[in-house]
């Protein structure tokens, strides 16, 4: 399926990894996350109590994702960064639209 999930990492229960999905090495993914199909979490990265990553998103090295957080598909939360409990980040957009034309 595609995950790989680097050392030292813990994964607790009820965990959903979709396909392509790359966790780091030294995270703790708390019970009850989902990682959607292709996205990547960095190294050091805490995913607290159900938070959801929406797909081909990308957490960077050593931020912290608190419990109940929503990550919204193809977003970035930049390295360092805190993510408050209970919010829905759609702040961080992975692809730049404007250079696009018509």
């Amino acid at each position: 399926m595609g995950i790989k999930i680097g050392e030292g990492t813990t994964i607790g229960d009820d965990v959903m990894l979709g396909l392509g999905v790359t966790v780091g090495e030294f995270c703790q993914v708390e019970d009850h996350c989902e990682i959607c199909i292709f996205s990547t979490v960095h190294d050091k990265v805490y995913l607290g109590k159900s938070a959801f990553v929406g797909k081909d998103s990308e957490i960077e090295s050593e931020s912290k994702v608190m419990p109940n957080v929503t990550i919204a598909p193809r977003n970035i939360v930049r390295k360092k960064s805190l993510i408050a409990e209970g919010s829905v980040f759609n702040q961080g957009s992975k692809y730049d639209l404007t250079c696009l034309s018509t």
